[in-house]
């Protein structure tokens, strides 16, 4: 039996977020990326942190996880991720790291004030079946009808197109897509939206 809840710190879960986009984290943080998502991820209020992932969990352990937050807080949660990068990396890395940042920028465009943005969104192969991530998803709908908000967001690469087909089965809509250029490290990014309100159309 599959359940869901809010991540804990204890969750052993780092792995399952680099495995959301492991050729970004690689391009970003390099051979330690690994490592600085789980740190970020236990200081809890970072893009990574505990404090904005729920997890699917089977048998007592994490089998799935995703982020997500009001798209309203992503400049805040990037400052608390930008301090916690200053204080895992020695200077020159972190050079090396904002310079990076500052390319893989423009992919990325700023949520909707009036959504829950969700990312990071991973399942265990051996439980990649109907209905494991739609779990997940469902409790980023109940967290946007607390919180008053009226869309999900996401960002989907390009290259990821089993992701994109599941979105759109789940009632997502493509919005706009950012181009990469000629980086071949690099992918475009596909913004999807999940509207919760019935009369909205885009």
């Amino acid at each position: 039996m599959i359940t869901y809840r809010k991540a804990k710190e204890s969750d052993d879960v780092a792995a399952f977020i680099y495995g959301a986009a492991p050729e970004l984290f690689e391009y970003t943080f390099s051979h330690s990326a690994l490592a600085f998502l789980a740190h970020d991820f236990n200081r809890k209020k970072g893009i990574f942190g505990s404090d904005w992932m729920v997890v699917a969990v089977s048998e007592n352990r994490p089998i799935g996880t995703l982020t997500m937050y009001p798209g309203s807080r992503v400049t805040s949660l990037a400052l608390t991720t930008l301090i916690t990068i200053l204080r895992f990396y020695s200077l020159i890395e972190v050079f090396g790291i904002l310079k990076r940042l500052l390319k893989i920028a423009p992919l990325f465009l700023k949520p909707s004030g009036d959504c829950v943005f969700i990312a990071n969104g991973f399942i265990h192969e051996d439980y990649r079946k109907p209905g494991v991530f739609t779990g997940l998803v469902e409790l980023a709908e109940k967290r946007a009808h607390e919180d008053g908000l009226s869309a999900i967001e996401c960002d989907i690469s390009e290259r990821n197109t089993v992701s994109l087909e599941v979105h759109k089965f789940l009632g997502f809509t493509a919005m706009c897509k950012t181009d990469a250029g000629d980086d071949p490290r690099l992918a475009g990014f596909v913004r999807m939206r999940l509207s919760l309100n019935p009369s909205e159309s885009i």
